[in-house]
């Protein structure tokens, strides 16, 4: 398992299965072929697999699946279906949403950056706040769903803000060097 920033899991082996529960972050999952099913517990749903690799980025509602080799099994509730290589999906209380060509920009924290190509800049900031040492605060509503592209190293990350308002209309207003409010200007 690779964690990313603020990560956390719960691990549960036996001779019968092998069991995580994401609580928060990103994960990065190489599983290796055994009798028992490999089962990731994450967001009112779960995937599993035998012998695969794949991500999970879970937020507070939901998780965001990519497959990067083989298949796995997303289920939540009665609904079950299988996401092959390349593939991603989003699932959670609501659902399984519709499965898609899978964007390798979500996995670009394994190399060191942060890369986001049309993203509501609600879920950039969500993001952001896993990587910085302080928490970055949209008080425009109409802010977060503005759709931005950027691409940032990990050890710039605490000038990513800047970076977008640069190229996005906002106010950023640093309270104190732990707190960022940013809003409509």
């Amino acid at each position: 398992v690779e964690l990313a920033s603020a990560a956390g899991m719960d691990v549960r082996y036996s001779e019968t299965e092998r069991r995580i529960h994401l609580l928060d972050g990103e994960a990065y999952f190489r599983v290796a072929r055994d009798s028992r099913p490999f089962r990731v517990n994450v967001a009112n749903g779960s995937v599993t697999a035998l012998g695969t690799q794949f991500a999970i980025d879970r937020t507070q509602d939901d998780a965001h699946l990519i497959v990067t080799e083989h298949a796995v099994k997303v289920r939540t509730g009665a609904h079950i279906i299988s996401v092959a290589a390349g593939r991603m999906v989003r699932f959670g209380a609501a659902g399984i949403g519709a499965v898609e060509t899978a964007d390798p920009n979500r996995l670009a924290w394994r190399d060191g950056r942060l890369a986001f190509a049309g993203r509501p800049l609600g879920e950039v900031v969500a993001s952001l706040n896993r990587w910085t040492s302080g928490r970055i605060v949209l008080l425009d509503d109409s802010l977060a769903s503005r759709v931005v592209t950027m691409m940032i190293g990990l050890h710039d990350v605490e000038h990513a803000i800047e970076r977008l308002g640069a190229v996005v209309p906002m106010r950023i207003m640093r309270v104190t060097s732990l707190l960022t409010l940013v809003r409509a200007p």
